[in-house]
């Protein structure tokens, strides 16, 4: 599929691995996040495990997970199409709202807890998952993809404190194992019921590494 079939409306986000388009797709009369990776096209290697992400990503059917519309990762212009991720991150929302409704904290995180199992099911594991790179809509969302493009962090950029998020950024640096993953959804529900990243536990996970 030649990115022609879609039309541009306008940039969301730009990174390391290339551009993300809000699209027009009218074939399928939806609005998608055209993401042009032109910053992959000399990198077969990740590119190579991209596909493969792409293949395992067809078998996950859930709510909380961006789904792939179309893509196309030979020749000089490789795209991937999702469904278009909410314009706010949990880390731009904010803990605040969360704290005198822990019944609210509990039942995004096991809407989410949920997307990610459906996603270790098939063997694709997130990584990253932070205040920041969970978009919120009805829903939780994440992105599997791993695409430096600037799309999971877009919206947390204009948050005016990032401070807590740096306690989830020092964990992704262990071993990434499906029960990273589940360290760090029990890491997100602390931030939401006290706005600080559990830096002891993150301390203990880095010894038992």
């Amino acid at each position: 599929m030649d990115t022609g079939a879609f039309d541009l409306l306008t940039q969301r986000s730009a990174g390391p691995d290339g551009v993300v388009y809000v699209a027009r797709d009218p074939e399928r009369l939806q609005t998608v996040d055209l993401r042009m990776l032109t910053g992959l096209v000399d990198d077969p290697v990740r590119m190579a495990g991209l596909a493969r992400r792409l293949q395992l990503l067809k078998l996950v059917d859930h709510e909380c997970v961006l789904s792939c519309v179309a893509s196309t990762l030979d020749g000089d212009a490789p795209f991937v199409a999702t469904v278009p991720a909410a314009d706010e991150t949990l880390l731009a929302r904010g803990a605040d709202e969360f704290r005198n409704e822990p019944l609210s904290a509990l039942r995004l995180l096991a809407k989410l807890a949920d997307g990610v199992g459906a996603a270790h099911r098939v063997g694709l594991i997130h990584g990253e998952l932070s205040p920041s790179t969970v978009f919120v809509r009805e829903s939780p969302q994440v992105d599997l993809l791993r695409i430096r493009d600037g799309l999971s962090n877009a919206a947390s950029e204009r948050a005016l404190d990032q401070s807590s998020d740096s306690g989830f950024q020092e964990a992704t640096q262990y071993a990434e194992t499906p029960a990273s993953d589940i360290f760090s959804l029990g890491a997100i529900l602390c931030w939401m019921m006290t706005g600080a990243a559990p830096c002891g536990a993150v301390v203990n996970r880095a010894q038992s590494a």
